[in-house]
């Protein structure tokens, strides 16, 4: 598995997040903050950073959905 990398910056938002992983911001803060806590071992975050993961997962599901849903009713009109 790759390493986690967080190319966030914040509740400010970032140019590299994609709209799903903008959404999961509180979950990439949860892995910074355990990352803090204990010295940067990736290891011991695992879980924390499965759960931002399917944050990220849900939302890309949500998102697509949502286009998919506008590019009907657009075609319709």
């Amino acid at each position: 598995m790759a390493p986690f990398v967080y190319r966030g910056a914040g509740k400010r938002g970032s140019p590299h997040l994609s709209e799903a992983e903008g959404l999961c911001v509180k979950e990439a803060c949860l892995i910074q903050m355990c990352l803090a806590r204990n010295g940067s071992r990736e290891e011991k975050c695992a879980e924390v950073v499965n759960f931002w993961r399917s944050c990220v997962e849900r939302n890309e599901v949500r998102l697509r959905k949502k286009r998919e849903k506008e590019e009907a009713k657009a075609e319709t009109v």
